[in-house]
């Protein structure tokens, strides 16, 4: 079984928590959109939603976790508002790991509360012969919501936190105190058991498993197929972007990979330019990706 978590912060922490739920339900309903395999959805939250709290599939880890003690914007990935930011995540989604070990899980996928993935993940996991230590989604899409408006990016796993199967076990290994917890315990009670790289740098954080596959000779696939649609502009994303600018159209055929509705689809034809920068933008990530896999570390140009 594969269990997907996310989490939603506290409703104090956001200036438009209704904004958070709607993309939280589309999220939901790519993730029950899996076309096989054995799964379940898990969310990390304060509240239960508005929309549809005793779904099928999906099951709603209740925490009493304040919100995170930020006095500023983030101005950039080194900073300690980010490193603030990345601790609440990181804690959020260490007590959804640990909720979901009553389901037995064989692997866990963290992604972010607004983001949609393939409805291919689960089968393709399940159905794997050679099985990984870690899954990775590579190969995926900016997604500008509000311009409905696509690009394909190689290495998305390098900007996205929602691109990352673990097998259960290995996150045990790399944080053993987490056998001594619950989803009971509070928030302050994780953070003190645990240590900051471990809820930072692994639980908040996805820059730093392709060291930790190298020193520890954990197995890395990439999934074979467009994993994950990053969507931005949202209003919520931390992360800065080119938010997908002279992407082009997205299409149906796209959306349905993703379980989404004809909802998002944008008619428009694309011209000749978008066509052209989407396709030069796309092969310059291939290259950075490939560059990224052979130094060990994230490349951007």
């Amino acid at each position: 079984m594969i269990t997907f978590i996310t989490a939603v912060g506290n409703r104090k922490a956001y200036k438009d928590f209704d904004r958070v739920e709607n993309y939280l339900k589309l999220t939901i309903e790519s993730l029950r959109a899996q076309s096989g395999g054995s799964f379940k959805v898990i969310v990390v939250t304060n509240e239960l939603p508005t929309f549809d709290p005793n779904g099928e599939l999906c099951e709603y880890c209740l925490v009493d976790f304040p919100p995170p003690e930020r006095n500023k914007k983030i101005e950039s990935f080194s900073d300690e508002q980010y490193r603030i930011f990345m601790r609440d995540k990181g804690v959020r989604l260490t007590a959804g790991l640990l909720f979901a070990q009553k389901f037995n899980p064989d692997y866990v996928y963290f992604l972010d509360c607004d983001d949609w993935l393939s409805t291919r993940i689960s089968s393709f996991i399940e159905k794997d012969n050679d099985a990984a230590d870690i899954y990775v989604g590579a190969k995926g899409y900016f997604l500008n919501i509000s311009d409905k408006r696509i690009k394909r990016k190689d290495g998305l796993v390098r900007f996205c936190g929602s691109t990352i199967a673990y097998k259960n076990e290995i996150l045990f290994d790399l944080e053993p105190s987490l056998s001594f917890l619950s989803e009971n315990n509070s928030k302050d009670e994780i953070l003190d058991n645990c240590s900051n790289f471990f809820i930072e740098r692994i639980m908040g954080n996805h820059t730093d498993w392709l060291r930790l596959a190298d020193e520890k000779g954990y197995t890395v696939k990439e999934f074979p197929f467009f994993t994950t649609c990053w969507i931005l502009g949202t209003g919520n994303n931390v992360s800065e972007s080119d938010k997908g600018q002279l992407g082009l159209p997205i299409k149906l055929n796209v959306l349905e990979t993703f379980g989404m509705s004809r909802e998002f689809e944008n008619t428009e034809k694309a011209t000749l330019k978008e066509y052209l920068f989407e396709t030069l933008s796309y092969l310059k990530s291939k290259r950075e990706w490939k560059e990224s896999k052979r130094k060990g570390v994230f490349v951007y140009k």
